[in-house]
C-alpha cells in the first residue's frame, strides 16, 4: 500500500513538471512577437530617435515604446521595470 501512494506521488510530481514545461513551451512558440519583429522594431525605433534628435526634438523612451510593443517584452527588460 505504502509503495502504491509513493509511486502515485512520485507519478504526479513528475506530471507536474512536464506540464509546466510543455505550458512554457507552447506559449514561447506561439508567441505573437518574434525575434525578427523585435529586431525590427528596435531598427525603427533607433531610425526614429535619431531623426528626432536632428529636428531637436527630445528621444522616445524605449521602455514606453517597448510596452507598447509588446508589454511581455518589455517587462523581460531590466531597464523597464
Amino acid at each position: 500500500m505504502i509503495k502504491k501512494i509513493i509511486f502515485i506521488t512520485s507519478l504526479i510530481l513528475l506530471l507536474n513538471g512536464c506540464a509546466a514545461v510543455m505550458i512554457y513551451k507552447h506559449f514561447k512558440e506561439n508567441s505573437t512577437t518574434t525575434d525578427e519583429d523585435k529586431q525590427k522594431f528596435l531598427t525603427n525605433f533607433n531610425d526614429t530617435n535619431s531623426k528626432r534628435q536632428k529636428e531637436g526634438l527630445q528621444p522616445l523612451d524605449i521602455c514606453a515604446e517597448k510596452r507598447k510593443f509588446d508589454a511581455d517584452w518589455a517587462n523581460e527588460d531590466p531597464q523597464c521595470k
